[in-house]
């Protein structure tokens, strides 16, 4: 090793313990700010807090540049940077999945949190709801804190806790733009709120009156889905390029025009022309609703259903 390359390693291994000294000043800091206000607002302490936690990434990453790997990770396990070790575990070249299960062991929520919104991040939903069973609690804890419905009931299916998961999507099934997955949504919940019934409670009243509500629903969607279908049955090929509003106005328009025999109407002519106008904003909502994609988006990521 020349003169230069045992200087630069020197450096290397001071820099440890230099990240370890700040770091470690800081948090004296911080607790004695914090034992002198107590639960009084401080300017200076929230300052310092930011401060702090915007600093301890940077060592760690730093770290990691100069090939500190095992420091880097002594590090965020000393000041409990639970983010920094997220993002090392999961490094294709210095991570493994042994390491994520003896952190998830250890640290429990408080790596688990972090790891689990990386993965939402990353739009790794697979990894996210594919847990090993013992962490299973772990990510139920998360999805419970997110109110994330459009993941949550995948989960609670996982865990047979089927009435969570009738009720996340029939929620979710209440925003949800696109009739396709509006209708799969639905027809789950419907399923869901089955399945953890047993013969005497399924023939139960409320039961049936909660059924039935999903049942109002689902013609609703139905009633949807075949006017599309009916309105783009009036368009020529040329016409279904056309944008939604141009093609409630021509659906309307030909709607309308089947009218004109009616003598009510025909005597009517400035109520006829406001019914149509309406009609043509029915028809273009149509069309904006059967172009929505057949997707349900998360925090982070999508989540595809086929259309049923």
């Amino acid at each position: 090793m020349s003169e230069k390359q045992a200087v630069q390693a020197e450096l290397k291994m001071q820099m440890a313990g230099v990240a370890e000294y700040v770091l470690s000043a800081f948090e004296e800091r911080l607790l004695y700010l914090e034992t002198v206000n107590g639960d009084a607002p401080a300017p200076e302490l929230r300052q310092l807090r930011d401060r702090y936690l915007e600093v301890r990434p940077r060592f760690n990453r730093m770290l990691v540049a100069i090939g500190k790997v095992a420091a880097a990770y002594e590090l965020g396990e000393r000041h409990h940077d639970f983010d920094s070790l997220v993002h090392l575990s999961n490094d294709p070249t210095h991570g493994s999945p042994s390491r994520i299960r003896s952190y998830l062991d250890q640290y429990r929520r408080d790596f688990a949190f972090p790891l689990y919104r990386f993965y939402l991040d990353q739009g790794k939903l697979r990894t996210l709801l594919e847990p090993e069973e013992a962490h299973r609690p772990l990510l139920i804890a998360f999805l419970d804190s997110t109110d994330d419905n459009k993941l949550a009931w995948i989960n609670d299916v996982a865990i047979d806790r089927f009435d969570h998961a009738s009720l996340a999507l029939s929620t979710e099934a209440a925003e949800e733009p696109s009739v396709a997955t509006k209708k799969l949504m639905l027809s789950l919940s419907k399923l869901a709120q089955v399945a953890q019934l047993d013969q005497q409670a399924f023939e139960g009243e409320d039961v049936q009156r909660a059924l039935e509500a999903v049942d109002d629903n689902l013609d609703l969607v139905n009633t949807q889905q075949n006017l599309s279908t009916f309105f783009s049955s009036l368009l020529s090929g040329t016409e279904m390029r056309m944008p939604s509003t141009e093609q409630g106005e021509v659906v309307a328009a030909r709607i309308a025009s089947a009218l004109t025999d009616r003598p009510a109407l025909a005597q009517r002519s400035g109520e006829r022309l406001a019914c149509r106008g309406r009609l043509s904003s029915l028809c273009s909502a149509c069309f904006d609703v059967q172009r929505t994609p057949h997707t349900t988006s998360c925090a982070t990521g999508r989540l595809r259903f086929g259309s049923s």
